[in-house]
């Protein structure tokens, strides 16, 4: 009975799922590649659940100091806006630090990818540190970020050019992805891509699995010298 039960709800969990073919999740929730944000959205009504683990030694929170792992949410929200939510937490550290790192993102696009031209995205994230202390905020970013994909032509590959650049206007404790970003993504089949970018400060690689259309593995080099993990899920609202 108890198996029947289990493969009954996996059944419905592959019928509802759905992913976004030629878009992947980065480690930080938003669409994008290993740790940058890419002008590519997921569509209207889909949902990423997902998590993260990270190295000591590119922790924002508290670098150096403890591993860390992250939670997170997106949902793509009209065809224009992706909204993602992440908890950050480190391993093994709870003294005073509550339920951790709380980061807010809003990504709108400006420009729909054309067949000769890019898609340009404008991306906020941690942005409530207007309202708050700056000294809490940790992820904060401000960017525009432009990506064109161009189809192979033999199978279904594409090749991902993406470009962006960031600011550090806004207060906070510390910024992400200031001046120039990018990088390349190879989709090889829509079960495989690999990833390489430069994050504004460090040049990182990867690659994206999915299995059944709806559940993505990313295994991750951040800066080619610490390892680090995602696993996403995505259905369809």
């Amino acid at each position: 009975m108890a198996k029947s039960k289990a493969w009954v709800f996996s059944f419905i969990l592959l019928l509802g799922c759905g992913w976004d073919e030629g878009a992947s999740q980065s480690l930080l929730g938003t669409t994008g590649l290993v740790m940058i944000p890419t002008a590519d959205l997921i569509r209207d009504g889909e949902v990423y659940f997902g998590a993260a683990a990270g190295n000591k030694k590119y922790n924002r929170w508290m670098p150096g100091r403890y591993h860390h792992y992250a939670y997170y949410a997106t949902i793509g929200f009209l065809p224009f806006l992706e909204v993602s939510l992440r908890l950050i937490r480190n391993f093994d550290y709870t003294q005073g630090v509550g339920l951790g790192d709380r980061t807010t993102s809003f990504r709108l696009r400006a420009v729909k990818e054309k067949k000769y031209t890019p898609s340009i995205v404008l991306g906020f994230h941690d942005c409530l540190s207007a309202f708050e202390d700056a000294s809490v905020i940790y992820q904060n970013a401000l960017y525009i970020v432009g990506s064109k994909n161009i189809p192979l032509r033999k199978g279904p590959a594409q090749i991902g050019l993406h470009l962006g650049y960031g600011t550090d206007r806004m207060k906070a404790h510390r910024h992400q992805f200031v001046g120039l970003f990018g990088g390349i993504s190879v989709e090889v089949n829509p079960a495989l891509t690999l990833m390489v970018e430069h994050d504004s400060e460090k040049f990182n690689g990867g690659a994206a699995f999915r299995f059944f259309k709806c559940v993505q593995l990313q295994a991750a080099l951040i800066h080619f010298d610490s390892f680090a993990a995602g696993l996403s899920y995505a259905f369809r609202l």
